[in-house]
This record gives C-alpha cells, sequence and structure tokens, in this order.
C-alpha cells in the first residue's frame, strides 16, 4: 500500500474511532511499527486538526471533535459516497426544483444530475461551479458568509435569500445521524442555515455514509422524523435499518 493510500485509511479508521494507537495501524493496514510511526508524523505534522497521543494518533484538537476540510473529505468513503449519491437521482422528475445542500456527498449528487433539465438551489460553492456549465440546468446560488475551507454559505444573510425559495426536494448531508438525536453537526456554522432549508423543502433525503450512522456530534439541526428518506451504503447494522424504519423514514441501500 502506498503512503497516500495508507494516510486516507488512517484519516477513515479515525474518523470512526477517534483515537488509534500504533499497534491499531500496524494491525489495520498490516505494516511495520517504524511505518506506523512515520505515517503519524506526517498527518500530524501536515493538518492541526490531529495531534499526537502516547503511542498513538487522535482525531481530537483542544479537547474539540476535529472536521476534515473539504478536500480530505472528498477522499474519505468516496466510493461509498458515490453509490449514494447515484441512488439519491432516481427520487428526482425535470420538473422539480431542488436544493443542494453543502458537503462532499453532496457534491458528488451534483456530478450525477450536470446533464439532467432540473432547476437547483444550493448553499456550496463549489457545487455552484461544478454545474455553471451546465446550460440544461437553471442555477440559483445563495450568497452569504463563505466558510473558509468548507466553500459552504451561512449567516443570516443567507438564511434571508433563503427565505425567497421553494423547493420539492432538499438533498442534504451531514457530520452524524442517530435516530435519537437527530441530525447533527460538528460546527455551528452551517446549522441555522441548514434549519432553513428544511422549512423551505417539502421532501428531504439526507445522505450519509454508514460510518456517520449510530454518531452524534454537537450541534443539534433536527430531529430524526423530519427525515422523508435516508439514503446509505451497504454497510449499515440490521440494527440501525430496523431503528431506522421504525421512525417511519424510508430507508435505502445505495450498491
Amino acid at each position: 500500500m502506498q503512503k497516500i493510500d495508507r494516510v486516507y485509511k488512517i484519516k477513515e479508521l479515525l474518523l470512526a474511532h477517534k483515537e488509534l494507537s500504533v499497534k491499531d495501524i500496524m494491525k489495520y493496514l498490516n505494516v511495520s511499527e517504524p511505518t506506523a510511526r512515520r505515517d503519524i508524523s506526517y498527518i500530524v505534522g501536515n493538518n492541526e486538526m490531529y495531534c499526537r497521543i502516547r503511542n498513538g494518533i487522535s482525531l481530537f484538537k483542544k479537547g474539540h471533535e476535529a472536521e476534515y476540510l473539504f478536500e480530505e473529505k472528498l477522499g474519505i468513503n468516496a466510493i461509498y459516497k458515490k453509490q449514494i449519491a447515484k441512488s439519491a437521482v432516481k427520487f428526482l422528475s425535470d420538473k422539480h426544483t431542488i436544493i443542494i445542500d453543502s458537503g462532499t456527498t453532496c457534491f458528488f449528487f451534483a456530478t450525477e444530475i450536470q446533464h439532467r433539465k432540473i432547476q437547483v438551489v444550493t448553499t456550496d460553492l463549489k457545487i455552484a461551479y461544478q454545474l455553471s456549465n451546465t446550460p440544461n440546468i437553471k442555477l440559483h446560488i445563495v450568497g452569504g458568509e463563505v466558510r473558509s475551507g468548507y466553500y459552504s454559505m451561512g449567516g443570516i444573510q443567507a438564511s434571508k435569500n433563503l427565505e425567497q425559495f421553494y423547493a420539492d426536494i432538499l438533498v442534504m448531508s451531514a457530520d452524524a445521524f442517530d435516530v435519537s438525536a437527530g441530525v447533527t453537526n460538528i460546527e455551528t456554522f452551517e446549522v441555522s442555515i441548514k434549519q432553513t432549508l428544511r422549512k423551505i423543502a417539502k421532501t428531504l433525503i439526507l445522505l450519509v455514509d454508514s460510518s456517520k450512522i449510530e454518531k452524534r456530534s454537537f450541534y443539534k439541526i433536527m430531529d430524526a422524523v423530519e427525515i422523508d428518506i435516508l439514503i446509505t451504503d451497504k454497510n449499515i447494522s440490521q440494527e440501525q435499518k430496523k431503528a431506522i424504519q421504525e421512525l417511519g423514514i424510508q430507508l435505502e441501500i445505495a450498491e
């Protein structure tokens, strides 16, 4: 396994486990101790959101939950995110007006609809740029404050601008989902705008890969019952499936 592949894999593992020891990395990646330690040093040295712990590495910084930058997130669980994005397209018709939330899974969704004749509102600069050269799509971008390193828009002005729209479908992602805690986010910046998005959309489709299910982040966006359709990957457990379906949420497993 090449270094870049090992680094991505370690970051994926950290997203799920929060901390990894040197022995954990040796076991999961089948590498030697010196290689595991060098990879830890590389990750910590190139991203301040990670910190070294005794004989290992942690995803925490200054006592708070860390969050990957957009470009880093693109490489994490990318195969599953693309499958989820492709699965979401079947719920669209050309008559729909849709809102696309920010985030990497939503970005992959945007790449899947480039050839559709559809009206789109988005709160994400990356997605807006991706769709800006597609003449068949009528594109609206919500102005507001831009979150550096994530390309999402938020703030009071963004929420006010959104009140001018109504959408048939909202395609949303999140940092975490739990049937009890609902939809939650690591940072507060996007919380109010995501809540506004839900108010102006008839149907909510939540795109979350299975690593985010049965997880909780610090800031609550909405209760689980506000979700109409949840799309995830095949690694979801049977217990998680049952809990989601018992809430009346339509569950789709992307293949």
